[in-house]
């Protein structure tokens, strides 16, 4: 996929796809005054992605780590889960998505999550990663 706010450069693309013979298999979609929502839902699965936001929150909203070690267990799983939440998210303007978007909560839950885990966590690796005949 290739999202250019300026148009400037389609010609040369055009080219460059017939040359290699990719054309047949591009599809192009310009915006000219159209439903901005409309091309969004074409290009993007948002139910998808917004499944994967309220998910990232279920799971992670109330947690909470009473050791170092659970920290570090705690921030290796959000870490994961935020990548996968993260890579389906095409991380679209603001104005193009639904006012009740859940990316925006499940973004900050994790960067709160994340900041809060970070000096217990980072405990708990050193003393793994300490040489035991030190």
């Amino acid at each position: 996929m290739w999202i250019a706010a300026d148009a400037g450069g389609v010609a040369a693309l055009k080219d460059l796809l017939r040359e290699q013979g990719l054309a047949p298999h591009a599809t192009w979609l310009v915006a000219r005054g159209e439903d901005d929502g409309e091309i969004v839902a074409r290009a993007w699965d948002l139910t998808a992605v917004r499944a994967a936001h309220e998910e990232f929150v279920g799971r992670f909203g109330a947690v909470r780590a009473d050791s170092d070690e659970a920290a570090f267990v705690l921030r290796t799983r959000l870490v994961h889960a935020w990548r996968g939440t993260f890579e389906r998210d095409p991380r679209l303007p603001r104005q193009l998505l639904p006012p009740d978007w859940p990316g925006f909560a499940s973004t900050k839950l994790f960067i709160d999550t994340w900041r809060g885990l970070r000096v217990p966590a980072d405990r708990h690796w050193r003393r793994l990663a300490r040489d035991p005949r030190a």
